[in-house]
């Protein structure tokens, strides 16, 4: 029996992961238009409407597999009566005592502002504002309740 070598099963093993990691998409695209935001994943497109959405939660607990400090923060919606738990609209590791790393990206920022902006209230303003002034952006106006 011939062996492939070590060469081409290396290519053959690269080739592979990708096409097994397809089904379980991990990233997404997030965009917002006067109608509300637009969540795409992989071939998935999702628009949820601005008076659809009625806050922003903002969980923090821990990474199951590595006990990190992490954020999921996931849109509430009138669309799920039951839950209105909404889609996971990010996953933010954090430093111990759910403290800013400082790597925050700006995205994140611009979300929570975005956000405010329509009148979506957020979980956790403070948290929002400590992301917005380590970009130097201003807080956030006050707005409505946050979300329970």
């Amino acid at each position: 029996m011939n062996r492939l070598g070590v060469g081409p099963s290396l290519l053959i093993v690269a080739a592979a992961v990708p096409v097994l990691a397809l089904p379980a998409p991990i990233s997404f695209w997030l965009r917002a238009d006067s109608e509300g935001l637009i969540l795409s994943r992989a071939l998935l497109r999702r628009r949820y409407r601005w008076h659809d959405i009625t806050g922003l939660d903002m969980a923090f607990g821990e990474d199951p597999d590595s006990d990190a400090a992490r954020l999921t923060m996931r849109l509430r919606l009138t669309t799920t009566p039951a839950t209105g738990r909404g889609p996971v609209v990010g996953v933010l590791g954090l430093a111990p005592g759910h403290q800013l790393r400082g790597t925050e990206p700006r995205h994140l920022a611009d979300l929570f502002t975005l956000l405010a902006t329509h009148g979506v209230p957020l979980a956790e303003p403070d948290f929002a504002d400590r992301v917005l002034a380590a970009h130097g952006l201003p807080p956030l106006a006050p707005g409505p309740d946050p979300v329970d």
